[in-house]
């Protein structure tokens, strides 16, 4: 239609020019062959050279044509710097070198596919077992007799895994070896467990009685339920002192704003008084200190219940802490330690319990300092002006049907003995 009109008139001089520019552009015609006449000569396949499916095969990404187009519609190929997922793409020329792959897919950096992460997996899991296999079946006698050696020997393991191009993770030696541990239990005495929890952190039984026995100590002395509580005490406080010594590293300008909120945190939760802010006495907190601080052991210490047992749970109708909302923590504060939380009841009759206005149903619950001085009992408690408890309904509903019984029974008698009142008084 151009070569139809007049060289001078407009359209020629706009749509022509604008028509070459895109064939110089997408690189269907070069430079030299600027003229309508040549754009008449494109056939189909200066098309589909300029395909992205194509000029992948032909950079040398692919091994097939088909092969590219698998590449280009699973998002591995980038054209700049979007990500291009259709084999038709037309290319430009300035876009041409910058044709690569993306750097999500496993060919540009990125994570492994699945086949390959499964197979890298199971890689890694055979030369698990195999080292674990050996360590338990081959070298039993030195393990059973020298179990001190045993660490040493998993370290080297882990690092011997490390070091392999086929290992995913430093814990599947340590999976592989608390299976293994289960089965050896019998025959191996004194050996380290190691377990994986995402709460607990990686956690370390060492099966020595020392070990046992101070940790037996501490679950009888505060009441914990199981040694997970403790676990759980001695994890948290491994992550504050992490912390301590990571910015004991630092420069004073560097460590100055996360060193006041730690110990601001530690002041808000009576670890520390303020007499002793500073890094080192950070360091030297123990797991006791953080279990004085439990809302479980400062009930007992108050008088609030009868043993620590019993400021728990108990198993006589009534439970001390049995609430309603759940949370996790332990300390209370220390500015009002001296005082009673609350007036020493009878046996029995503390039931529930309140921080502020919040019902609190967790032994280990944290109290702030400025929260110490509002625990007291629920309003929902019986103790506490609420609903009466269970049992007590339950005794009230009888005596009430008992109280209604004998008033029958009176009515009765009083009508009988007017009854014949009457008929004596008529028959004289």
């Amino acid at each position: 239609m151009l070569l139809t009109l007049d060289k001078k008139d407009p359209h020629i001089i706009f749509e022509g020019e604008a028509l070459m520019r895109r064939m110089n552009r997408y690189g269907w015609l070069d430079e030299s062959q600027n003229k309508l006449a040549c754009v008449l000569a494109l056939i189909v396949e200066n098309f589909l050279e300029r395909r992205l499916q194509t000029l992948v095969l032909k950079t040398g990404m692919a091994k097939s044509i088909h092969h590219a187009g698998v590449l280009i519609k699973q998002r591995h190929i980038r054209v700049g710097r979007q990500v291009v997922n259709v084999p038709s793409f037309m290319v430009r020329v300035d876009s041409h070198k910058h044709t690569d792959f993306s750097l999500s897919s496993p060919f540009g950096g990125g994570r492994p596919g699945k086949v390959k992460r499964k197979n890298k997996k199971a890689t890694a899991k055979k030369a698990a077992e195999d080292i674990v296999h050996y360590i338990f079946c081959q070298n039993l006698f030195i393990v059973r007799k020298f179990w001190m050696l045993f660490p040493v020997l998993l370290r080297i393991s882990q690092w011997i895994l490390l070091t392999s191009k086929d290992c995913w993770s430093i814990h599947a030696l340590d999976w592989y070896l608390y299976v293994y541990v289960v089965e050896w239990d019998g025959l191996c005495n004194g050996i380290i467990c190691l377990t994986i929890n995402k709460l607990l952190g990686l956690v370390r039984i060492a099966m020595t009685p020392e070990r046992l026995d101070a940790e037996l100590k501490l679950v009888g002395e505060y009441g914990l339920r199981c040694k997970r509580e403790l676990w759980r005490v001695q994890y948290a406080l491994s992550r504050i002192r992490n912390a301590a010594r990571m910015l004991l590293t630092l420069v004073e300008d560097s460590r100055r704003i996360f060193e006041e909120a730690l110990m601001r945190r530690m002041n808000r939760h009576g670890l520390l008084d303020e007499s002793r802010n500073k890094l080192d006495y950070v360091l030297a907190l123990t797991v006791g200190n953080f279990l004085e601080r439990r809302l479980k052991t400062l009930v007992f210490k108050t008088g609030m219940a009868m043993s620590i047992h019993h400021s728990r749970w108990t198993h006589q109708p009534f439970c001390l802490l049995h609430m309603r909302i759940s949370g996790f923590g332990i300390c209370l504060s220390v500015k009002s330690n001296q005082k009673k939380l609350a007036k020493p009841l009878p046996n029995q009759l503390t039931t529930f319990f309140k921080v502020r206005r919040q019902v609190v149903s967790v032994p280990s619950f944290m109290v702030r300092v400025d929260s110490q001085k509002h625990i007291d009992i629920s309003l929902t408690s019986p103790f506490g002006g609420g609903r009466p408890g269970k049992v007590k309904r339950k005794n009230q509903k009888a005596a009430a049907k008992e109280a209604a019984g004998r008033d029958a029974d009176d009515e009765k008698y009083y009508k009988k003995v007017l009854h014949y009142g009457i008929a004596l008084f008529t028959f004289s």
